[in-house]
């Protein structure tokens, strides 16, 4: 746009405010590059003047030398970025190989069914979950026993395993191990709301309490396979860590679920399908049922307290319990102050005491 005289001229707004600081004449032409328009680059003059056209064209180069400027710029800053985006995804990529490596070491060096199961459970938390289940699944009766919990909160777990130890499998379902079983497929809800915990209750006031009580974000169910044949499903829930699961996540919860069905397959000693489910449903409904202690007036006691005791006649210290249980060291400290009550003690060798007294220990 060339303009000689502003003095008259009304087609811009910007017009008057020009002329109230003694401009007279002015030229203006776009800033652009690549079909883009990034402004506008103007030069006036105080003094009325006709502009020759090689100001012209000397005025647009600049204008086009800027132009070209701008969008160099712009493309570099689009490249940081998404070099950013690439190394950031490189990263993450790498922590969930080392993950499932060191996962896969661990599992496949037990022989042993529930180990296997519990192990995978607990390496969930807090790397991948809030808490995590493993559901096992016997189709012949139509059952799921929730054979394992992990949680990163000790507060937390009895309220994880109040939410399911044995129900009736109902195809019907909308979420959880019955769909993922049903469908082979996994489960992903990123952001957890009333309807699903209403969907995920199935009517039952007690279990919407508790599930509102955990206060859920996110979620998702593998399905996990030996052989192709389903046995069962994990789960994870993220709650207050904030976590919300995408598709990158749900590849990580796969490749756990395969590890562990790998270790399952090799503890199995190719046993068939139908009887390591039979196995893993007795294991889990033992490890549910309460001890029932020998002498009149012993206390009752879980089995993992029980656990917990003989490790400390062992003399073993807390750390050294967590890493022979695979349970974290806030866990077993937890489980101690647990017999501590229990036996009515004031120190671990006074529960060490009580318990050889009872005939607990021997």
């Amino acid at each position: 746009m060339v303009v000689e005289d502003l003095r008259a001229e009304n087609r811009f707004e910007d017009a008057a405010l020009l002329r109230e600081h003694g401009v007279v004449s002015g030229l203006s032409t776009t800033v652009h590059a690549s079909g883009r328009s990034f402004g506008v680059l103007s030069a006036h003059t105080r003094s009325k003047r006709a502009f020759t056209e090689d100001e012209v064209l000397f005025l647009q180069e600049v204008a086009e030398v800027l132009g070209a400027a701008i969008e160099r710029r712009r493309a570099e800053r689009d490249k940081e970025s998404l070099l950013g985006e690439r190394t950031e995804w490189a990263a993450a990529a790498e922590r969930r190989f080392s993950f499932l490596a060191e996962a896969n070491a661990l599992l496949s060096a037990s022989t042993d069914y529930r180990t296997v199961l519990t192990t995978a459970a607990r390496l969930t938390v807090p790397a991948i979950a809030d808490w995590c289940f493993v559901d096992v699944v016997e189709e012949a009766e139509g059952s799921v026993t929730r054979f394992a919990v992990a949680h990163s909160y000790p507060e937390d777990e009895a309220l994880a395993r109040a939410l399911q130890s044995t129900y009736r499998l109902d195809p019907s379902t909308p979420h959880g191990t019955a769909r993922v079983f049903r469908t082979g497929a996994p489960e992903s809800i990123p952001e957890v709301d009333e309807d699903v915990l209403k969907d995920i209750a199935v009517g039952d006031p007690e279990q919407l309490d508790v599930l509102r009580r955990m206060d859920p974000g996110s979620y998702m169910c593998v399905p996990l396979r030996i052989g192709g044949h389903a046995l069962g499903a994990m789960g994870f829930i993220s709650a207050r860590s904030g976590r919300r699961y995408g598709a990158e996540d749900v590849a990580l919860a796969e490749g756990l679920a395969h590890c562990a069905a790998l270790a399952l397959d090799n503890a199995s000693h190719k046993a068939s399908e139908v009887e390591l489910v039979r196995e893993l449903v007795r294991r889990a409904r033992e490890e549910q049922r309460v001890i029932s202690l020998p002498r009149k007036g012993a206390p009752q006691i879980t089995p993992r307290q029980m656990e917990v005791l003989k490790q400390l006649s062992s003399g073993h210290s807390t750390r050294e319990i967590g890493r022979e249980l695979y349970l974290s060291e806030a866990t077993v400290r937890n489980h101690i102050r647990g017999l501590l009550q229990a036996f009515g003690a004031h120190s671990q060798l006074e529960v060490l005491a009580r318990a050889r007294e009872l005939g607990v220990l021997p």
